[in-house]
């Protein structure tokens, strides 16, 4: 009897066979895709000087920024630092936790960009674009924060944060005008710290860099020194 035949034989081999066929491929080409990654970050922090941290410890919960307090198992992989930016330092990581529960309960990978001013410059909030879920919320009143004289803003952008009146006063029209969110993200935001990052999904390396320079043209936008 051949190797085939046995496995014929036995259900669970033959369903062992076939997740060894589908699970062991997907798995190395995650780990060619990851590598490839890594790979060109280290040395794209080379050139550019920056330090590069393929893992460090997890020191985000100081942040007070939600995204970075919930859940556990957390790693940090791949960090640039050593940026400045609207004078604020910046590093840019790939981070990973599971969700504690809930519809979102699972492992989660993200690429974020974080910037940390020397002051408080922000009331809490979190912005991310508007989706069809909101416009029905807003059928049965649920509605996000307007900012006021800027419907055009308030169309794109779904606002939220507990001190309404704060948040809906940081966003002044100059804000609204000059700012654009990077594609596909979100953006918390609370005292000192700002984190804008692609939620559920990791920024390639061949979109790395379009996504830096477009987290620090918003983030500039909101310290006041955006483009003119």
């Amino acid at each position: 009897m051949n190797i085939i035949d046995k496995i014929a034989e036995d259900p669970s081999g033959v369903t062992l066979a076939v997740a060894a066929v589908v699970i062991i491929p997907a798995v190395a080409a995650a780990w060619f895709l990851d590598h490839r990654k890594n790979r060109w970050l280290e040395n794209f922090a080379e050139a550019k000087r920056l330090r590069f941290e393929p893992e460090v410890p997890y020191d985000l919960r100081n942040t007070g920024l939600e995204i970075f307090n919930n859940g556990y198992d957390f790693r940090l992989l791949n960090r640039i630092s050593g940026i400045s930016c609207a004078g604020a330092a910046v590093s840019f990581f790939d981070y990973k936790f599971r969700a504690a529960g809930g519809r979102e309960k699972g492992r989660y990978s993200l690429t974020a960009a974080l910037f940390e001013f020397k002051s408080d410059l922000f009331p809490a909030f979190t912005l991310r674009q508007e989706g069809i879920l909101d416009e029905l919320k807003a059928v049965f009143g649920v509605y996000d924060i307007d900012v006021p004289g800027d419907k055009e803003f308030c169309r794109e952008y779904h606002l939220s944060g507990r001190d309404k009146d704060a948040v809906a006063a940081f966003w002044t029209p100059e804000r609204t005008k000059k700012f654009k969110l990077p594609a596909r993200c979100r953006l918390e935001a609370k005292g000192r710290w700002l984190a804008i990052y692609r939620y559920a999904a990791t920024v390639d390396e061949k979109n790395y860099e379009t996504f830096m320079e477009e987290a620090k043209a918003a983030a500039a936008v909101l310290a006041g020194q955006g483009p003119a």
